[in-house]
């Protein structure tokens, strides 16, 4: 995981007080910074003028920071702002100081509100510069950024038969394949199930035997199934492997229901804790999102969706056939693996009391939402996983009544897949929608 570098830019107007001030206000941002753990590059020079506002970005762009945050040390000629903002090759927050003398708050409120008339990316911060508020604010812009840029740069395998039922025209590309490129320039890479089939069959038996041999070794899965069976999912894994490869692909989405049941799931699994995401049921949007997600915080996601409601407990139980990384199975816990169609399905408790943040993406026709919601684990017990057919089982306390939540994902739009990410990743996750133009729908 790249660690995130904040560009510290300080700008100032010779006709107004404050500029004085411009050194301290840097070394005081630099030092939250520093001490919440993110790299900063001070700008070399305070900008005073247009000449300084090229200079300054010029350098940051070289230097490849993630994000710039500029300090408004006074009011602001809006040219400069315009400069900074237009010539950075990364996203700019802007920051004021609450010195009433200085103009500094009005100069970025009036910014922001061009920025807002013009549908641009705003993000505003007025905390004191030495705060730990200010620093994790741009923490959370910079996380939204980076994630914003892998959504940009993505090459999504599409793995299954090209969905071409339409009423006219003659093209083989379905119009969501155009709408991702046209939102967000991602690019899709159609694969089709002959492909991946004959990939699998060209894996050797010696080398999915060695993926079979790592499985036995592996002292917390237990293997419900014969080897023959699991065979056909450890070449599965390979052959993947074998197209991210020959595509360069940044993740893959195939499909699995109903007639290839199961026969991505070992493979999504373990690729998940090599840090490549397949999504298992030919969902191209959460393939997307899992990945920008997973450069938050450098781990791998869970994926599930709504299995029952205890409002008696306060727990939601999510479930899902399988395909979460075993990296999340928790210590002294089991995953169990057994058959599913022609493939696998690995299945496991979620179990803790951490934080999380809960994530749907979906869209159509360029109009793309997240709904947005944080909620913590609760202990799961084993009878879930029982009751569950030894499914991936997951218990969410949310902050409402479970069924109360339950309608209100409905009553948002919400579509059933959900992403599971540790700790409030809420800032970030909006700072990347507004980076790529997708609505923010907060429970």
């Amino acid at each position: 995981m790249k660690k995130l570098t904040i560009g510290v830019a300080v700008a100032a107007n010779a006709a107004e007080l404050g500029g004085d001030r411009a050194q301290e206000l840097s070394a005081a941002l630099c030092e939250s910074l520093r001490r919440n753990g993110l790299d900063y590059i001070p700008a070399e020079r305070v900008i005073w003028n247009s000449a300084d506002a090229l200079s300054v970005t010029r350098r940051f762009n070289a230097a490849g920071v993630d994000l710039v945050a500029l300090i408004h040390a006074s009011w602001l000629m809006d040219n400069i702002q315009y400069l900074v903002y237009n010539s950075s090759a990364c996203p700019v927050v802007l920051l004021s100081v609450p010195y009433i003398e200085t103009f500094s708050m009005a100069s970025v409120q009036h910014f922001a509100a061009t920025l807002r008339r013009s549908g641009k990316f705003c993000r505003t911060i007025s905390a004191p510069l030495e705060s730990d508020e200010a620093a994790l604010a741009l923490k959370d812009a910079a996380l939204g950024a980076a994630a914003a840029k892998a959504v940009r740069n993505a090459v999504v395998g599409s793995i299954g038969p090209r969905q071409t039922w339409r009423t006219a025209g003659a093209q083989d590309m379905t119009y969501d394949e155009w709408d991702l490129t046209n939102k967000f320039g991602a690019l899709v890479v159609h694969i089709e199930n002959s492909e991946w089939r004959e990939t699998i069959a060209a894996q050797s038996d010696e080398a999915a035997a060695r993926v079979l041999a790592e499985l036995k070794a592996d002292g917390r899965l237990k293997l419900e199934l014969s080897d023959e069976h699991l065979i056909l999912s450890c070449k599965s894994y390979l052959a993947i492997k074998a197209l991210r490869d020959k595509y360069g692909l940044t993740c893959a989405a195939a499909q699995c229901y109903p007639e290839f049941g199961g026969m991505s799931n070992l493979a999504a699994c373990l690729l998940a804790d090599e840090g490549f995401v397949l999504d298992t049921e030919g969902d191209i949007s959460h393939a997307l999102m899992m990945t920008a997600l997973n450069t938050m915080d450098g781990k791998a996601s869970a994926l599930c969706e709504c299995g029952t409601v205890d409002d008696a407990n306060g727990v939601l139980y999510l479930s899902h056939e399988g395909s979460t990384a075993l990296s999340k199975l928790p210590a002294g816990g089991t995953a169990y693996i057994q058959e599913c169609g022609e493939g696998v399905m690995i299945g496991f408790l979620l179990r803790g009391d951490s934080e999380l943040t809960v994530l749907d993406f979906s869209g159509q026709a360029g109009r793309y939402r997240s709904v947005v919601t944080r909620a913590s684990l609760a202990q799961c017990p084993d009878s879930a996983l029982v009751d569950n057919l030894y499914r991936f089982t997951a218990a969410l306390r949310p902050r409402c009544l479970p069924s109360e939540l339950y309608s209100r994902l409905i009553a948002a739009g919400s579509d059933h897949h959900f992403i599971l990410k540790s700790g409030d990743l809420t800032g970030a996750i909006s700072a990347m929608n507004d980076l790529l133009g997708v609505e923010t729908i907060a429970l």
